[in-house]
This record gives C-alpha cells, structure tokens and sequence, in this order.
C-alpha cells in the first residue's frame, strides 16, 4: 500500500499512473475492511482467532480453537459472502490447533 501512496502523492507520476494507485489504494483499504469483518464475525461465532486474507483471486480464512465441522463451515462461507460478495468456490477454510 505504501507504494501506491507514494505513487498517489509523487508529483512527477503520470495522471494514469496516481488513478492506477489511488484505485488500488481503494481496493486494499477494501480488502483490510473485509478482513476484519470476517475475522470479527467468525470470532463471534466461537472460534478463538482467525486469520482472513482477501484477494483478487479469493478468501482464505484460518481458524483456531473450536470445531470445524461442516455446519461451521457453512457459516463461516456465509459471513464471507455476505462481506464480500465472492463466489464459495473462491473461499478457503482451514482451522489450526
């Protein structure tokens, strides 16, 4: 993200280039804002902690403490969707002891 700012902020940049780094200054801060969501509402469902990473090509989420069983499962991909909106094929779940 720092680069992009940069890049926003570098007065000799090209107008393409700072709207190249300020759409994806808005797409990372999406992505973070997602992040937390999900980490948050997964926590909210019993689990201990959990790791969310949201990219172009997809969620992966990682869970500690708690049973993850396809019931669990299914919620986590439903807090996931409903944060981001990516298809369920998209979407990684594993848990960590």
């Amino acid at each position: 993200m720092d680069k992009w700012k940069e890049i926003s902020s570098n007065k000799d940049a090209t107008e393409s280039a700072k709207k190249e780094a300020e759409s994806n200054i808005v797409k990372l801060t999406k992505y973070s804002e997602n992040e937390n969501a999900i980490e948050t509402g997964v926590k909210s469902k019993g689990f201990e902690d959990c790791f969310a990473q949201v990219s172009d090509s997809g969620v992966s989420v990682v869970v500690k403490g708690g049973n993850l069983d396809s019931a669990s499962v299914a919620q986590i991909k439903d807090i996931i969707i409903a944060e981001t909106g990516v298809a369920a094929s998209q979407i990684k779940i594993s848990s960590e002891q």
